[in-house]
């Protein structure tokens, strides 16, 4: 035998058998599971902060209602909670979960080869996990709804990535859609109707001046002229 085919040899093959094989696979598995459950705790770390980033943002909308719904203050605060919120699913679906699939794939692998080695279904957790997560949009595999649902989720299942979309992209789109209302509320032209104009203003300023000089100039009923003097004396 070469070396070459001993060097194959010894990488392919089990350093330990038996016993000693099935308790280190054992190991392997918990450690695995350990690290699922890492995961799916920093994920829900992340939806929590989402949410309370949320409710801040909303509550920051609130306030700057009291100063009018003609501001532009809530459609500002609710497009920075757009960009927030899309930050938490970026960091949530594609960050975290990934390293959750794979540590549940890795734990499958195990699972699957403990099977076969003892013989029972006794480590099947991540694939009973697995399996039962899927919640099925469509019973059978003919018809209409079947073929609509096919066209956006192949297995006809929400999975968790589904879940996912649907969570953080429902309040993306209420932020986004709320976001654009507010602006072009507050940047529609106001109407002048009932507001005094310039040439108003002037009109009125001139017929005001107009009716103090005749009240000036001309003698009121009650004044008569005193004898003896040119000027006219008011009696009562």
């Amino acid at each position: 035998m070469s070396e070459q085919q001993r060097g194959q040899r010894t990488s392919t093959e089990p350093l330990v058998e038996g016993a000693e094989l099935v308790k280190l696979a054992v190991e392997g598995w918990k450690k695995t599971v350990d690290v699922q459950q890492h995961f799916n705790d920093l994920e829900l770390r992340v939806r929590n902060f989402a949410i309370t980033f949320a409710a801040a943002v909303l509550g920051l909308v609130g306030w700057a209602l009291k100063e009018g719904v003609d501001s532009v203050l809530p459609a500002g605060f609710l497009a920075i909670g757009t960009l927030g919120w899309i930050a938490f699913y970026l960091m949530d679906r594609h960050w975290y979960h990934r390293f959750l699939d794979s540590a549940v794939e890795h734990g499958r692998v195990i699972e699957h080869w403990l099977s076969t080695a003892t013989g029972t279904e006794v480590f099947s957790l991540a694939s009973g996990i697995k399996k039962a997560s899927g919640i099925p949009l469509a019973r059978r595999t003919e018809g209409l709804w079947s073929s609509v649902v096919a066209v956006f989720v192949k297995e006809r299942k929400l999975r968790s990535h589904h879940r996912i979309n649907v969570f953080y992209g429902g309040f993306a789109l209420a932020f986004a859609v709320l976001a654009a209302v507010f602006y072009m509320h507050a940047a529609q032209p106001r109407s002048t109707a009932g507001q005094p104009t310039a040439t108003t203003v002037s009109a009125r300023s001139s017929s005001a001046m107009e009716v103090k000089a005749t009240a000036i100039v001309a003698p009121t009923p009650t004044q008569s002229v005193d004898e003896g003097s040119d000027a006219p004396v008011c009696r009562p």
